[in-house]
């Protein structure tokens, strides 16, 4: 049945380094080759720390049941300009590794238009536009 958990890392009693199939995996590759997943350990960094090493792929909430499932997703940092890979496998819905890739720049372009609407003391200052943090 659909109505289980995608997001759950393993069953209950499995071996620690066995993921479950149920478990839908997800990731980004940018074009410079770094890779965030929501696979492996937990996310770097926290509120109030220094921005995370590397990039990053956090789940940030998620509801569903029998036939529907929404999550949302927090991706570290902004992409690089060019191609942005999605991937996606679920094996117990025997739905192979598939792949889609978009142009960051439509990212990239969002992201210049966004604005503060008021500051977050606790959380990493954004960097200015074309800079490499």
């Amino acid at each position: 049945p659909i109505g289980m958990r995608p997001f759950r890392s393993h069953r209950r009693g499995a071996p620690a380094d066995e993921m479950a199939p149920e478990r839908l995996r997800f990731g980004l590759r940018f074009a410079d080759g770094r890779k965030a997943t929501n696979v492996g350990g937990l996310a770097p960094g926290g509120r109030g720390e220094a921005r995370p090493d590397g990039a990053v792929l956090v789940a940030r909430g998620g509801s569903g049941g029998e036939k529907r499932w929404d999550q949302r997703l927090w991706v570290w940092p902004l992409p690089p300009p060019g191609e942005l890979l999605f991937a996606c496998e679920w094996p117990a819905q025997e739905i192979a590794l598939t792949t889609a890739a978009l142009d960051a720049g439509v990212i990239l372009s969002a992201a210049a238009r966004a604005c503060v609407l008021w500051p977050a003391p606790d959380l990493p200052e954004r960097p200015a536009p074309g800079r490499e943090d």
